[in-house]
């Protein structure tokens, strides 16, 4: 089964438009004419590898000198006599074999320890580009790192540049001039990366080109200082995992981060907002960062360099608050949603409530309709007389899910949407582990009105939409059963089918939204068929933590 794309970037080039899709730790580039794999970046391979692992032995390599060393003086008589007994001789060749056999296990955990640590496979949680198309940038949890990437009008990938976090980065955003990078961390610090890492300031630096290079790691203990045979094996085995080989390409970008602001609780979502003065915010200028976390808060804070300054806070919700949106045609307006299943609107420079929205009954409306149009059953219906097991447990699941979680909220603008009609604004929100969007209309006021359904053939993981035309691209998850979280897929024959397109069909003034059909979505059939990667045993482990995390952040009875 092919690995799934959890994050998706549509990018305006100047050969046509492009799709940047992440699998995993995986981050592809797709041409949207034909289709076509146009570029591939993964941890470890080719020349764009970060940590140059395709240069890296299996082991750290230690000095011939200190290895002779450690050696002879483990085996010297200097070293001090340890209890001896009288053994048969079938004994001593056993004592001989384990001693081996120590010593070989030593060597291959040190090697396996090496190897997994360098071929650690790290998931891309956030991906963002710039808006003019040629830089990219993703968020890696394991390794806490954040990597830019050059995209060249034919959609080469070239890594530019990778900065580690302290801690496990979860938001990412751009500020407005698309020359800082914005990075939240769950522990709900929020810092600020240059785009371009500062040791070459005409432009952008390549991977380990650092001011000042990290040195070889130097032991404190060495074989005058360490005398008995276990402690000679420790600090060898000590060594091989710690020591880095001179030479190599396994050096990283100096930390050039600097702490913003902070939160007491856990950091959910950020998002940059710049108010130029017009409107009814005439009085109001500058940048922005708003802030979400665990304990239902959206802080307002200035931003660099005064994002210490607090402006507001806007608080409206029950649950946590999972996701923020900015609409990009009305920037004083912000959408949220969270685990209360609310969809609030906001002025939030003066944090007003402007709109509620329950998504309860949409949800309940789309349990009722959504199997009977995709070829299923509908929850409680009977089949031949009789109800099978899967069918009351799928049931049982989507009738269990009274509490929702927004897992995503998109803004979208339709210029020209109808001949006769003005250009449109709304929203695309998905729930959590749910095949569906939902599609809002929202004017400048901050009303928002509910318009349509639409039903997809997976849980939807992430969209990206073509601007100004209203079409999109929904990414969809292909390893669970549609409605589910802990259910897997039967592997099913012929077309995997990891990533839908949608188009506004015109109907009347207002328009709607249709899936694509085959003859206009060629490119999209053949991304489908390309896939992504296959999924490896190992990968199904983590598969659900990486791609349904969200409702872990609701609070259990005694965190309340």
């Amino acid at each position: 089964m092919q690995h799934p794309f959890q994050c998706l970037q549509i990018v305006t080039a100047v050969e046509g438009n492009l799709l940047l899709a992440a699998a995993g730790s995986r981050l592809h580039c797709f041409s949207l004419s034909d289709g076509s794999l146009v570029s591939s970046w993964g941890p470890g391979e080719g020349a764009n590898s970060p940590l140059g692992i395709e240069e890296a032995p299996d082991s750290h390599t230690i000095s011939p000198d200190f290895q002779t060393a450690t050696e002879s003086l483990v085996e010297s008589e200097h070293a001090p006599p340890g209890k001896r007994r009288k053994l048969s001789p079938a004994e001593q060749s056993d004592v001989h074999v384990q001693e081996r056999t120590v010593d070989s296990s030593v060597q291959d955990d040190a090697t396996t320890i090496s190897k997994s640590m360098l071929n650690k496979s790290s998931f891309i949680l956030r991906l963002c580009t710039t808006q003019d198309g040629r830089y990219a940038v993703t968020a890696t949890a394991e390794d806490k790192c954040i990597r830019v990437f050059a995209i060249e009008p034919h959609g080469q990938l070239h890594l530019l540049s990778e900065r580690s976090l302290p801690k496990r980065p979860c938001a990412l955003d751009l500020t407005a001039e698309n020359s800082t990078i914005i990075c939240g961390d769950k522990f709900g610090d929020v810092y600020s990366l240059p785009l371009f890492a500062p040791a070459d300031t005409d432009g952008p630096v390549g991977v380990g080109s650092s001011s000042s290079e990290i040195k070889a790691y130097k032991s404190s203990a060495d074989p005058t200082t360490v005398h008995t045979k276990r402690n000679h094996r420790a600090l060898k085995y000590q060594l091989q995992r710690q020591s880095n080989k001179p030479g190599t390409a396994n050096k990283r970008q100096e930390l050039n981060w600097k702490p913003l602001l902070g939160h007491v609780s856990l950091l959910t979502d950020l998002i940059t907002a710049r108010l130029d003065g017009s409107g009814s915010d005439s009085a109001t200028k500058g940048s922005f960062i708003l802030t979400s976390d665990r304990d239902e808060h959206i802080r307002v804070s200035r931003g660099p360099p005064q994002s210490h300054v607090i402006e507001g806070f806007c608080l409206g919700h029950t649950e946590f608050v999972s996701r923020l949106c900015i609409p990009t045609w009305y920037q004083s307006l912000l959408v949220s949603g969270g685990g209360d299943g609310l969809l609030i609107v906001w002025h939030w420079k003066s944090s007003r409530i402007l709109n509620r929205y329950d998504l309860h009954p949409l949800f309940a409306d789309f349990l009722d309709k959504r199997e009977p149009e995709m070829g299923m059953p509908a929850p409680g219906s009977v089949q031949n007389g009789e109800q099978s097991d899967s069918v009351q447990r799928d049931a049982q699941e989507s009738e269990s899910r009274t509490k929702l979680v927004v897992s995503g909220i998109w803004p979208m603008e339709i210029t020209g949407a109808a001949s006769s009609g003005p250009a449109q604004t709304g929203i695309l929100v998905a729930l959590e582990g749910t095949p569906a969007l939902f599609v809002f209309f929202i004017d400048r006021t901050g009303s928002l009105r509910f318009h349509q359904t639409l039903l997809l053939r997976g849980n939807v993981l992430d969209v990206s939409i073509l601007a100004d035309t209203g079409s999109f691209l929904a990414s969809v998850d292909n390893i669970y059963c549609p409605s589910s979280t802990e259910k897997f897929r039967e592997p099913a024959e012929g077309l995997e089918i990891v990533l839908q397109s949608f188009k506004t069909f015109p109907d009347g003034v207002i328009p709607r939204w249709v899936e694509t059909d085959i003859s206009d979505s060629a490119p999209v059939t053949a991304i489908n068929k390309l896939g992504s990667h296959e999924l490896r045993d190992d990968d199904f482990q983590s598969l659900k933590d990486n791609l349904y995390s969200i409702e872990k952040l609701r609070k259990r009875g005694n965190e309340e």
